[in-house]
């Protein structure tokens, strides 16, 4: 997550007309925190600084829902992957599942929206049911 956090340092947005796309695992409820703008001193109460592009941040999460068994039969079919299958327990034992909560900013304003879809979908249909989501 440290690398994510150095995409934007100072807060920037990139271009607020077209967005910004960043994949990452985000795993926790704090890695996700910090891509909305929060600080990276992390607590329940922080917020961001009110003056900075970061504090009106829109962030869609797209959470790919997949069962243990269903991802670890993916993880041992790929060749030449970085990750090896003995690490999938460990980031499902990290995992901390993303609500609508998380979308919801202190003031009560939704910063974006969760949208779920199985992993199991080929990646055109995840990409157009992404779209259709956050377009609505």
């Amino acid at each position: 997550m440290d690398e994510a956090w150095q995409l934007f340092p100072d807060g920037s947005t990139g271009n607020a007309r077209r967005g910004l796309i960043i994949g990452c695992s985000a795993l926790k409820v704090k890695y996700r925190r910090i891509l909305r703008g929060f600080s990276e001193d992390y607590n329940a109460s922080s917020k961001p600084d009110p003056g900075s592009p970061a504090s009106r941040r829109h962030v869609h999460i797209l959470y790919l829902k997949g069962t243990f068994a269903g991802l670890s039969l993916r993880v041992q079919q790929r060749r030449d992957h970085f990750m090896p299958p003995s690490l999938l327990q460990s980031q499902f034992d990290a995992l901390e599942e993303p609500t609508d909560e998380e979308q919801v900013d202190d003031e009560g304003e939704i910063r974006g929206k969760l949208v779920i879809i199985p992993i199991s979908f080929n990646p055109q249909e995840i990409i157009s049911r992404f779209i259709k989501e956050i377009s609505c």
